[in-house]
């Protein structure tokens, strides 16, 4: 659909791969390895870790996608 070879090219394409060296403000990334929107195998672990990044990236094993909840739906 649209183009896109496979679900794994969508998100190499829809990616900043190859672009977080241009970041020039700390940036603090957290994801979960459960997340079904971004799934951990696109997380850009070698090129946030190359000296100069400035950007970390933090995962936890559990959490799903991280969202805003407002209006009638409130965390209890």
């Amino acid at each position: 659909m649209f183009g896109y070879k496979s679900c794994e090219d969508y998100y190499t394409q829809g990616s900043m791969t190859g672009l977080y060296h241009k970041i020039k403000v700390p940036t603090f990334c957290l994801s979960a390895d459960d997340d079904q929107v971004v799934p951990n195998f696109t997380y850009p672990t070698k090129e946030v870790t190359a000296p100069g990044s400035n950007v970390v990236l933090a995962t936890t094993s559990f959490g799903a996608h991280c969202s805003h909840l407002n209006g009638w739906i409130k965390p209890t």
